[in-house]
């Protein structure tokens, strides 16, 4: 028997060793506290006890449940630690980038900064332009040029050499009245006698 806990702790170290280990220790852990906790919930259910009572100083039940209460305590702090472990050995994201930083350049206001000189590179020396000077070079552009649409006329009207333009007749809304049915006064109704007989 002692050979077979030996060999129990020798497993547990080689899975904390990785980090899929330390993720299946989680999962027990968190499967213990469940455990511990359900143990708990039904000993205060089979004896029909509040949870809002304190039972500490109880002859029957305080011992128990003050048991009961320290296996759940323990639970919680092994799962702690599992986590912070699994954590400590998550192996870091390697993520890809564009840019290769120098290693001066080691924040993010740094790295900023840098990836906008490299596009000015790119770019041949210039810097993205804002919005408002592409709106000014349009428009400086468009005042050499006439714009499409409608020539502007200078002096009699063209209206008598086109045809009269056609009028567009509005169309009627129609709208449904509502029929209501009319109730029926107390003439029209024959009385029921519900009499006494």
């Amino acid at each position: 028997m002692a050979k077979k806990k030996a060999a129990s702790k020798k497993e547990t170290s080689k899975k904390e060793t990785t980090y899929e280990g330390a993720q299946q220790e989680v999962k027990d852990s968190k499967a213990a506290v469940k455990d511990t906790k359900a143990a708990l919930t039904d000993y205060y259910k089979e004896n029909k006890l509040s949870r809002k009572e304190d039972y500490s100083e109880d002859k029957d039940h305080g011992k128990k449940i003050a048991k009961l209460e320290k296996n759940v305590e323990t639970a919680n702090e092994n799962l702690k630690s599992a986590k912070e472990t699994a954590k400590e050995l998550k192996p870091a994201s390697s993520r890809k980038t564009k840019y290769d930083y120098p290693e001066d350049i080691d924040t993010p206001e740094k790295r900023k900064k840098y990836r906008q000189e490299q596009r000015a590179l790119k770019n041949g020396g210039k810097k993205k332009t804002e919005k408002k000077d592409k709106s000014e070079e349009a428009d400086k552009g468009s005042e050499g040029t006439e714009k499409k649409g409608k020539p502007k006329s200078k002096g009699k009207s063209k209206t008598s050499t086109k045809e009269p333009a056609k009028k567009k007749v509005a169309k009627k809304k129609v709208s449904k009245k509502k029929v209501s049915k009319k109730k029926s006064s107390k003439k029209d109704k024959p009385e029921v006698d519900g009499g006494d007989d």
